[in-house]
């Protein structure tokens, strides 16, 4: 971390919005599944927002070299029906998780200052559900 505006992981920098979310203690999981699943297209087993320590962790995993099996599930291949399909794992940071297998993650590929972020659904590999951070904080009423 070289200041308290910007954390980079994985070399990748953590948008400021975020980080000041997560410092604030208002990057949580809210209550409502019916609010979680119409964000999302599906219901959630059990939501879990990263703090800096759990991202850290989480991506730490992410970015190193995964069996080729798994690493095939993860990264998903590229869809027209609903885009992206597909991710790169060095140039994403997972950001939380709507249960077991369910992450959500920031994805560069679109902006390095101001990434998409995108979820992997269980019956059809990686969507974008918002198109910036600040979009997906809105949706959830924390921005």
């Amino acid at each position: 971390m070289t200041d308290e505006t910007e954390l980079l992981v994985g070399g990748l920098r953590v948008p400021e919005l975020l980080l000041r979310v997560i410092r604030e203690d208002r990057w949580v999981a809210p209550n409502d599944p019916a609010l979680l699943a119409s964000i999302f297209g599906e219901t959630p087993q059990q939501p879990t927002f990263y703090k800096v320590n759990g991202m850290v962790r989480e991506n730490e995993s992410w970015h190193s070299e995964m069996e080729p099996e798994t690493r095939e599930w993860y990264v998903g291949s590229k869809s027209m029906e609903s885009p992206p399909g597909d991710i790169d794992p060095a140039r994403s940071l997972l950001i939380g998780d709507m249960g077991p297998d369910q992450p959500f993650a920031l994805d560069y590929r679109t902006s390095d200052l101001d990434p998409s972020v995108v979820y992997l659904r269980s019956d059809n590999g990686w969507v974008e559900i918002a198109p910036n951070i600040r979009s997906l904080l809105s949706l959830l009423g924390v921005a």
